[in-house]
């Protein structure tokens, strides 16, 4: 609300100079700060922890997280596949020690064709994603967050701390490095 007053009411009615806007946080910004993630992984299940430190872990839109069926995992080869990118074309992850923990665990936990069923065994939804992350996010005290924000914007930065902007280009699917240095302006 506050950051649209400016816009629609142009005279401060209490007196005084023209109503200024609120400097917006730069989307880019918008990500799990290294300390919160204690805070937020204390509020959450098991499942939703799996779920939230996997999608940090990958930096995979939550489309494809939430489409992810047992086929597409591949636990001794160590490699996931995704069919469709946001650039219509597949993609193979490879998956980290500590992604194929969470993918075992999270196989185990259920018998769905699914990766992360929800509650009526068909795919998890991005919609119920942002619901408990918010509720989360509130429960943890710490700043409100999407899904996309919590998972590839998080992934992002630190990615891009530990390596090669253009490995992290590949990383993410992104079709241009340009694209992938918005995520240099979070860590900078």
């Amino acid at each position: 609300v506050f950051y649209q007053i400016p816009r629609v009411v142009l005279v401060n009615p209490a007196g005084g100079n023209q109503l200024e806007p609120l400097a917006e946080e730069n989307d880019a910004t918008l990500y799990l700060w290294e300390d919160e993630q204690p805070k937020l992984f204390a509020v959450l299940t098991p499942e939703n922890r799996r779920r939230v430190e996997f999608a940090i872990l990958s930096g995979l839109r939550s489309a494809n997280q939430w489409a992810m069926r047992r086929e597409h995992v591949d636990l001794s080869g160590g490699l996931l596949s995704v069919p469709k990118t946001k650039g219509k074309r597949a993609a193979s992850i490879p998956l980290g020690p500590r992604m194929l923990e969470i993918l075992r665990e999270q196989l185990a936990s259920h018998e769905s064709a699914w990766v992360w069923p929800g509650r009526d065994g068909r795919a998890y939804r991005v919609t119920s994603a942002n619901q408990m992350l918010q509720r989360a996010c509130v429960r943890a005290k710490i700043r409100p967050l999407t899904w996309h924000q919590m998972g590839r914007h998080t992934f992002g930065p630190r990615a891009v701390q530990r390596g090669d902007i253009r490995t992290v280009k590949e990383a993410m699917g992104h079709s241009s490095v340009t694209v992938t240095e918005r995520y240099t302006q979070a860590v900078a």
